[in-house]
């Protein structure tokens, strides 16, 4: 079975969102007339404003005070704060029980290199009270699928995980994506009246593949079912000797679609596979304008220790099986395995190691269905461990989860550029002493990231873009 860095589109959704038609929205340019389909836009600007309405209502850009998208766990929230000023909202279109919001985010007239993101979301919770005299709402919703909360009861025979999990896919009118063409698992999958959410993540929970695979799996903005190996994304073997000078540099601008609608990507004009905080892509949306480490190294071990200890009962051996299930590292030479800082310190693994006791295994369940359970579980806490959070200053849709992506950090400071060049020599790894105008390139810092979470957020006016990203080790340079 191929397991590939790159999650590749099976099957496409059948799911029929309403039409979202706008009239004279006068946040956009007065008496403008616009018209926005399931999975397009006509308009005579080119925007990338969030289009929101509930019922009849429009929320005007001028009064939007909060909107986010968040993509993390396994299907798209959105929080959205507003102020009434006209009260239609409050008097004339307040949702009741079953209305959704619909949310609309343009492409700024380059459909054809960009997909829109256009999602129905079922409405949570609606909160109200007044700030500067006027009324404001925050609402929190989730990503609405028909049917997927509602309680069932369905088994799949002698299939395996890969195959359920596509099949329930195309039952609920999504798309079927994944890296991966089939799973070792085949059992009876068994929904025992519940929801097919919470069916498809157990069945993610015991999913099996190989020794040297984990899964997960989540729904994305465009309505697919992302069924992915993890670890052949987040292992950094198959990049570890690439650098920024190897990478495309082909200059984006993000200004360029927002000033002339009818841009169109040429090989001239085609954004680069890297994001970065070097200022001559500040105009672009690949411009990193904040960046910050992230360690979860003690919550994670104190959580999930640095091995588990497994015990259960095997009705097919008719004995108690005991393992010892550590989590993956990243193959390669000249590898600092970042989540393994005490690998060699025994003592200190055998203090955290934790001792889990399962259910039995009998013959319903594949050979592996309490061993996969543990290894998806601790490798997916795994690479929660360390990484960093990104900030993009515009609208990317073109960066998708868990996506490997190249990240270039430069440093502008002083006094870091001068311990950082310090630091090489006496390594002996300074291969270029000289400075650019974007500093010096941190080597720690730079390189291959998985992307596991991400956001679009509105800040000041403007969609920006938010990334969590992970890795689980760095290269030495010789």
């Amino acid at each position: 079975m191929a397991n590939n860095v790159e999650i590749l589109v099976l099957d496409d959704p059948t799911i029929e969102l309403e039409e979202l038609s706008v009239d004279d929205y006068e946040s956009r340019t007065e008496n403008q007339q616009s018209t926005i389909f399931n999975n397009s836009v006509r308009t005579n600007t080119a925007s990338l404003s969030p289009i929101i309405k509930i019922n009849d209502f429009i929320v005007n850009a001028s009064y939007l005070d909060e909107f986010e998208i968040t993509c993390k766990g396994f299907e798209p929230k959105c929080n959205v704060s507003f102020y009434d000023v006209s009260e239609q909202f409050t008097e004339l279109n307040y949702p009741q029980e079953g209305d959704l919001m619909k949310v609309y985010i343009g492409t700024g007239g380059k459909e054809e290199t960009w997909k829109p993101i256009r999602i129905d979301f079922h409405i949570l919770s609606i909160n109200s009270y007044e700030e500067n005299g006027n009324k404001k709402f925050d609402i929190t919703a989730e990503m609405e699928i028909p049917t997927f909360e509602l309680d069932k009861c369905e088994y799949f025979q002698d299939k395996t995980s890969f195959d359920t999990c596509r099949e329930i896919a195309k039952n609920l009118k999504l798309g079927f994506s994944s890296n991966i063409d089939g799973t070792d698992d085949a059992q009876i999958w068994l929904n025992n009246y519940g929801t097919d959410k919470d069916f498809i993540e157990r069945i993610i929970d015991h999913a099996y593949v190989d020794e040297n695979s984990f899964i997960t799996a989540f729904i994305d903005p465009y309505y697919y079912l992302n069924f992915v190996e993890c670890n052949a994304i987040v292992n950094d073997a198959d990049d570890d000797e690439t650098t920024i000078e190897q990478l495309d540099e082909v200059k984006y601008l993000a200004d360029c679609i927002n000033a002339d609608p009818d841009f169109k990507d040429t090989e001239e004009n085609t954004a680069p596979d890297f994001i970065t905080n070097s200022n001559k892509y500040a105009n672009s949306n690949i411009f990193i304008s904040y960046f910050g480490p992230i360690n979860n190294c003690g919550s994670t071990v104190d959580s999930f220790g640095k091995k588990i200890y497994t015990r259960y009962w095997d009705d097919n051996e008719e004995e108690y099986r005991v393992e010892f299930i550590t989590p993956f590292i990243s193959e390669g030479s000249n590898l600092k395995q970042m989540t393994q800082a005490a690998e060699n310190d025994e003592e200190l693994v055998k203090e955290h190691t934790k001792k889990i006791t399962m259910n039995s295994q009998t013959d319903n369940m594949h050979k592996n269905y309490n061993y996969a359970m543990i290894c998806n579980m601790l490798n997916n806490a795994e690479i929660d461990k360390y990484g960093l959070s990104v900030v993009i200053s515009g609208f990317n849709p073109q960066i998708t989860r868990f996506q490997k992506k190249y990240v270039a950090i430069y440093t502008q400071n002083m006094m870091v550029e001068s311990d950082i060049m310090d630091k090489e020599e006496e390594d002996g790894t300074a291969t270029n002493k000289e400075i650019n105008e974007d500093g010096l390139l941190n080597k720690d810092l730079s390189g291959f990231y998985t992307v596991t979470e991400i956001s679009y957020v509105l800040e000041g006016g403007y969609l920006t873009t938010h990334l969590e990203l992970r890795k689980r080790a760095i290269k030495i340079n010789e």
